[in-house]
C-alpha cells in the first residue's frame, strides 16, 4: 500500500492546496464583484453608515470663547451569515495500486481543479444571481439603440450616462465595469466604440479596443468580460449551456482594499477563523472498510449586497427598448 493510504489522520494537503489556491478556471469573475472580506466570527453585524451624514458640509466656524459645535452621525447595521461550500472525491485503493505511479499526483490535482471548478462555478451563479436583479441596483436602464446595430447603437453615450448618474447619486465615481461576453461582443463592434476609444480620425475603421484601453478611456480601475458558461441541465440529460452574465453590463463601485470600513456594492464574508477551509484540500484518513480515501475542498462565505446605489445596470443591451 503507498505512503498516501496509510496515513489515520485529517491533514491538509499543501501541494493540492496550492493547485486550489492558484487555479483560476477561466471567466470566473465573482471575486471581482463581491470581493472576499475575511471575517472572525459564522455570523455577526456590519456597521452601514449614513452617508448624508458624512457627506453634509458642517459650519465649524466659532465664536472666541465659545465650545466646539457638536456633531453627529448616523449608522445602521446588517448581519451575515456564512455557509458551509464543501465538494469532495473519493479514490478507491484498486485505482490507486492500478494506476502508474507517476500519473497518481497528476490525477489528484486534475481532481481538484475539478472541485476548484465547481466551487467557482457556484460562487458565480450566487453573485450573478445577486448581481442581476433590479432589487439590488441603483438603478436598471436599457437602451433605445440595440448594440447589435454597428452602425447607430452609442454604447459609449449610454456607458456615460450611467456613469454620471452613479456619481451624481452617490459621490462615488464608478471604478469598475462588468460585461457579460455577449454585450462585450457587440460593444467593442459598435462604430462609436471604435471612433472612440481606438482611432477617431476613420469611421468604422478603429480596430476592436481591449479591456485595458476601455477601461482608461473610461477613467476606470478595471473593465471586466464575463464569460463563464454552466449547464442547466440535470444529471444524465443533454448538456444546455448558458452564459451567466448574457447580454448585460453592470457599472459599479468597490474600494481598493476590501474591508467592513469601505463602502462597496456587494462583499463576500469568508470565514477565515484559525482550523477552518479556505479552499485548502483536506484528506480525510483511509477507510478500511471500504478501501477508499478522500480529498476535499471547502470554505465559508455569505455574498452579501452592503450598498445597492453603487451599482447601475444597463439591461440586455442587445435589445432595442
Amino acid at each position: 500500500m503507498s505512503e498516501l493510504l496509510q496515513g489515520g489522520k485529517v491533514h491538509v494537503d499543501r501541494h493540492l492546496t496550492n493547485v486550489a489556491l492558484n487555479y483560476r478556471p477561466s471567466g470566473f469573475i465573482a471575486a471581482e464583484i463581491a470581493p472576499i472580506v475575511p471575517v472572525m466570527k459564522r455570523s455577526d453585524s456590519y456597521i452601514n453608515y449614513t452617508q448624508a451624514d458624512m457627506f453634509r458640509r458642517e459650519d465649524a466656524q466659532r465664536a472666541d470663547g465659545d465650545e466646539a459645535k457638536i456633531i453627529k452621525f448616523g449608522a445602521s447595521s446588517d448581519f451575515y451569515n456564512v455557509k458551509d461550500y464543501a465538494l469532495k472525491f473519493r479514490m478507491t485503493l484498486e485505482d490507486e495500486l492500478n494506476r502508474d505511479p507517476e500519473y497518481r499526483m497528476l490525477t489528484e490535482e486534475n481532481r481538484t481543479r475539478f472541485l476548484v471548478d465547481k466551487h467557482m462555478l457556484d460562487w458565480e451563479t450566487r453573485v450573478a444571481s445577486l448581481a442581476l436583479n433590479t432589487a439590488n441596483v441603483g438603478s436598471t436602464v436599457t437602451v433605445a439603440s440595440a448594440w447589435t446595430d454597428a452602425t447607430n447603437a452609442v454604447p459609449v453615450t449610454n456607458i456615460m450616462t450611467v456613469r454620471q448618474n452613479l456619481f451624481l447619486g452617490t459621490g462615488y465615481v464608478p471604478n469598475r465595469m462588468l460585461f457579460g461576453w455577449r454585450a462585450w461582443n457587440n460593444f467593442i463592434q459598435a462604430n462609436q466604440v471604435r471612433n472612440s476609444v481606438m482611432n477617431p480620425n476613420v469611421s468604422g475603421g478603429g480596430n476592436f479596443p481591449m479591456p485595458d484601453a476601455v477601461a482608461r478611456y473610461f477613467s476606470m480601475d478595471r473593465v471586466i468580460v464575463a464569460a463563464a458558461v454552466r449547464n442547466t441541465a440535470d444529471e444524465a440529460q443533454t448538456q444546455t449551456l448558458s452564459d451567466i452574465w448574457a447580454d448585460n453590463v453592470l457599472i459599479y463601485y468597490v474600494p481598493p482594499v476590501p474591508s467592513v470600513e469601505f463602502p462597496s456594492w456587494m462583499y463576500s464574508f469568508r470565514w477565515n477563523a484559525p482550523g477552518l477551509p479556505n479552499m485548502n484540500v483536506e484528506r480525510h484518513p483511509y477507510d478500511t472498510r471500504r478501501k477508499v480515501y478522500e480529498v476535499e475542498v471547502g470554505y465559508y462565505q455569505d455574498e452579501k449586497i452592503t450598498n445597492a446605489a453603487f451599482c447601475h445596470w444597463l439591461r440586455a443591451v442587445n435589445s432595442s427598448q
